[in-house]
């Protein structure tokens, strides 16, 4: 247990404990995916499980992340970053799908002027990429590091990075359209 969570690694079939057999079919087809979800055991939560396998059949090529000016600077001039305060401290670096971006700025960000979208390569995170459910319904990707040890973001999962504006109470940039 971490944090009051239960994780579980979904490899092969093999999972939490009290799962039935519906759950062992979903695990498989779930192999990529280490999942924190707020429940204590996956038995009788089947809609994680469904949730995962729609994940798995959509996974991103890229996750995102909002990140300060500050941040931005700090990631070329060290070739890494270990994020703001809030990853600083959940000891891990909050990310989003492309589809969870607008609803991120819109609760967390409104009318910053100093912010940017970093395009991150999925592939590039590996085994330190992990989704976790806030809510029940909705995964965030976040960024934890091999073996759940945080590390620093590395300049070299990063694609692109482009200044975010905010005008008429809408952020907007090129990764967004």
């Amino acid at each position: 247990m971490r944090g009051g969570r239960s994780v579980t690694r979904t490899e092969g079939g093999r999972g939490g404990r009290g799962a039935n057999e519906r759950g062992r079919d979903k695990r498989a087809e779930c192999q990529d995916y280490i999942v924190v979800s707020r429940c204590s055991s996956f038995g009788g939560s089947l809609h994680l499980f469904d949730r995962l396998v729609e994940m798995k059949n959509e996974r991103p090529e890229f996750v995102y992340r909002i990140s300060t000016e500050e941040e931005i600077e700090l990631l070329q001039k060290n070739g890494s970053t270990f994020g703001g305060d809030l990853d600083k401290s959940s000891g891990f670096f909050h990310l989003s799908n492309i589809d969870q971006v607008r609803a991120t700025l819109h609760n967390f960000f409104q009318g910053r002027k100093d912010l940017y979208l970093v395009q991150v390569d999925a592939n590039k995170l590996r085994d330190g990429l992990v989704y976790e459910a806030v809510d029940g319904a909705n995964f965030f990707p976040h960024f934890y590091g091999p073996n759940q040890s945080f590390i620093p973001l590395p300049l070299d999962a990063v694609t692109k990075t482009e200044k975010l504006s905010f005008v008429g109470g809408q952020f907007s940039c090129s990764l967004m359209d």
